[in-house]
């Protein structure tokens, strides 16, 4: 699992520096204007999509562990659990979430967990341009007992 979240934190180093995507990746990579020397992003709290509440801490892990990922990226500032925790199930729109984060990027996701199969939805916004969806990945693994 955590290998498909070191791939996700890739792939988005590579859209906000505005490389190549990659396979499984849809949607342009954005102009960076000298005003962005340092891109920020805000990992929004990942929705539990499987329904049980034994999940909801497994989700919280996997965002978690996205975000140490996405911090160890060079030149990349990157929003803490906590300053984003507050916008699990918000109604805020994608806009007023990265003005009140102050976050050009703002990636959200989901998690399903069925039996030993894991599958995580993610999706990376600019803000400003609300419905403009720079990339979309959804990997699938499976957990097993360690």
């Amino acid at each position: 699992m955590l290998g498909s979240l070191v791939v996700v934190a890739t792939v988005a180093l590579a859209v906000l520096m505005g490389g190549e995507g990659g396979p499984g990746v849809t949607g342009e990579p954005p102009t960076l204007t000298a005003n962005d020397a340092r891109p920020s992003i805000a990992v929004l709290p990942f929705r539990n999509r499987s329904g049980l509440e034994d999940d909801v801490y497994f989700t919280d892990g996997l965002h978690e562990q996205l975000i140490t990922q996405l911090r160890n990226i060079r030149g990349l500032s990157v929003r803490s659990p906590m300053s984003v925790s507050s916008y699990r199930d918000s109604p805020k729109n994608l806009r007023e979430m990265g003005e009140e984060l102050n976050a050009r990027y703002i990636m959200r996701g989901g998690v399903t967990r069925a039996g030993e199969s894991v599958r995580i939805n993610i999706q990376l916004f600019e803000p400003p341009r609300v419905h403009r969806r720079l990339f979309s990945l959804s990997p699938t693994s499976s957990v097993s007992p360690s």
